[in-house]
């Protein structure tokens, strides 16, 4: 039989493994997007745009699930959680929304991306 402090000890265990590998989401800007892809090798980057946004364009190397599709939490388990996610949409509203859903999913580390296409655009220009 557990004693009182081995109890404990087990409750404290169990909840540090359950919450130890889901960080909170991190909002980010262009300059610290484009650090984040030039020093994290298996960066996932998230485009959350419907198809016809994404005919404009894609931010380089990005995968594009559309956050409107009724399929979007079915199609993220397709990605590995292990793996840093930066998601975007236009203009940050949407990526915000999808950036809980991968967190609610649990997805290790999430980065919102807030500016958005426009963002990286306006600032490649």
């Amino acid at each position: 039989m557990i004693g009182k402090n081995g109890f404990f000890l087990l409750l404290l265990l169990l909840v540090s493994c359950n919450t130890a590998t889901v960080q909170e989401i991190q909002t980010i800007s262009t300059t610290e997007m484009v650090k984040l892809m030039e020093n994290e090798k298996d960066l996932v980057i998230l485009d959350v745009r419907t198809p016809a946004e994404t005919a404009q364009g894609i931010i380089p190397g990005a995968i594009q699930i559309d956050w409107q599709d009724p399929g979007f939490n079915d199609k993220i388990k397709s990605l590995d959680t292990d793996k840093p996610v930066i998601v975007y949409c236009a203009s940050g509203m949407r990526s915000a929304q999808a950036a809980r859903a991968l967190h609610s999913a649990k997805f290790s580390k999430v980065y919102d991306y807030s500016d958005g296409y426009y963002g990286w655009i306006q600032a490649r220009q």
